[in-house]
């Protein structure tokens, strides 16, 4: 039988050229910036205070609901998109991802103290998750060029990908499972001080594994929606999740560069402004955190001149109680209330801070 005679699904995919690859490319970066702007790949309401596995399990659901999934769903994406063993590989992850709560959350009551990554230790995470699902997007929209494939390093990745992809049962996705407890984000993070006020690892790793519980049907969801479908429309349910996982690669590095200070000139800066209250040596500051983030959230400020920066946290900040301002010096965990912080801008420019995450973005504007 020839090309002419199989049906649509089933002919060979035409391969693009570097032009047209370069535009599709070009049209998903627009794409991720018009969502950026439009502040859609933030939602992260405020945590209330938790009490009891019943309010921890619906915590889990506005989770798995909120911007704090996105890194856990592009790798659940990534693993669901190849043929083979695609089943396996999702059972794999959640219960990997049960487990490592459980046990996790375990070790949290057994040290009684809280138990995460150094911000460096969670950028890092993040860098490297991103770099997993901004290449996986390109390799299942076949972007990939092929002569980057040639690439020593690359073609590790390739080949690690390949291998996480095989019909030979492979444990990959278990330990991606497990360590998404890692991945920042201030739900989890929440639920962790929770679990370690209990004080009891039996208890402790409860409060946890329902928490997994409660996020494990949007994940389910989303692996079942990547998974059904034959010919056609499973191949545009695929090319659709290869978008979104390339658009949760750029949203990851966008993250950690922000993490790190750096502010791109396409970053969305747009807010409200505010002006410094000049003192006799010092200027004054003055910012409101909510679940929503930060208002005012650019603010300005003269070089050279110690400023003093009052923080009003109020009862639910979210993911944006963890503040990060790198290129000053700054990391602090807010409180409800009044917060002052210090330093002295030694150079004109834009600066980024942000929470934890580096979802939540604002800027010092320094003139």
């Amino acid at each position: 039988m020839n090309n002419n005679q199989l049906p649509s699904c089933c002919l060979p995919a035409k391969k693009r050229t570097p032009a047209k690859s370069a535009l599709i490319f070009v049209a998903i970066f627009l794409l991720f910036l018009i969502i950026d702007r439009l502040g859609w790949l933030v939602f992260s309401p405020g945590t209330k205070t938790l009490a009891g596995l019943g309010s921890v399990f619906l915590f889990g659901v506005a989770a798995s609901i909120s911007s704090c999934s996105v890194f856990a769903a592009g790798i659940l994406t990534a693993l669901s998109v190849e043929e083979k063993g695609k089943k396996t590989k999702q059972a794999l992850f959640h219960i990997g991802r049960l487990i490592g709560f459980l046990v996790f959350g375990a070790l949290i009551g057994w040290l009684g103290q809280k138990i995460s990554l150094s911000p460096a230790g969670q950028n890092f995470l993040t860098f490297a998750v991103s770099v997993l699902l901004f290449v996986t997007g390109l390799k299942i929209l076949g972007l990939l060029p092929e002569s980057l494939s040639r690439v020593s390093w690359l073609s590790g990745i390739k080949n690690k990908l390949s291998s996480m992809s095989g019909s030979s049962v492979s444990w990959m996705p278990f330990f991606l499972g497990a360590a998404t407890f890692f991945l920042p984000c201030g739900f989890t993070q929440s639920a962790q001080l929770y679990a370690m006020s209990l004080a009891s690892p039996w208890a402790s790793a409860t409060a946890m594994l329902v928490f997994a519980l409660g996020t494990l049907p949007a994940l389910l969801g989303i692996g079942l929606l990547v998974s059904v479908g034959q010919g056609v429309w499973h191949n545009r349910v695929k090319m659709t999740a290869g978008v979104i996982t390339l658009l949760l690669g750029l949203a990851g590095f966008q993250n950690s560069w922000t993490l790190l200070g750096w502010t791109p000139s396409f970053q969305n800066n747009n807010g409200s402004s505010s002006a410094p209250i000049s003192t006799t040596d010092e200027q004054i500051i003055k910012m409101n955190v909510t679940g929503s983030g930060y208002s005012p959230n650019i603010l300005r400020v003269r070089v050279g001149i110690p400023v003093l920066w009052q923080i009003y946290g109020s009862d639910d900040m979210g993911c944006a109680q963890g503040l990060i301002a790198r290129s000053f010096g700054i990391e602090a965990d807010l409180k409800s209330g009044l917060n002052e912080l210090t330093f002295t801008p030694t150079k004109t420019g834009n600066f980024g801070f942000s929470c934890g995450m580096g979802m939540v973005r604002g800027t010092i504007v320094v003139e």
